[in-house]
């Protein structure tokens, strides 16, 4: 789904413009990114939850040369789904 089909369902949904619906899909992705950038969790029961998983440092290949890289320890945002109802 894009940004804009999700700003179409939401205007659709509340009932409002789309200029108001995309105004409040960037305000909650705006505060998802600030929750879980600094450590917290989110949790959305009917969607699941959201936060931060580490990364291991590992060592990967480049397909084009088979050069051998080291990839660098890092954090990336994990969405754990909820159960299926």
């Amino acid at each position: 789904m894009s940004k804009q089909a999700l700003i179409d369902g939401v205007a659709a949904t509340a009932g409002g413009t789309k200029a108001d619906a995309a105004k409040y899909v960037d305000a909650v992705a705006s505060s998802l990114h600030q929750i879980v950038a600094g450590g917290g969790r989110v949790i959305l029961p009917p969607l699941g939850t959201f936060a931060l998983k580490q990364k291991a440092a590992r060592t990967a290949r480049n397909p084009k040369t088979g050069e051998t890289i080291q990839v660098a320890a890092r954090q990336d945002v994990h969405l754990k789904p909820s159960k299926a109802r």
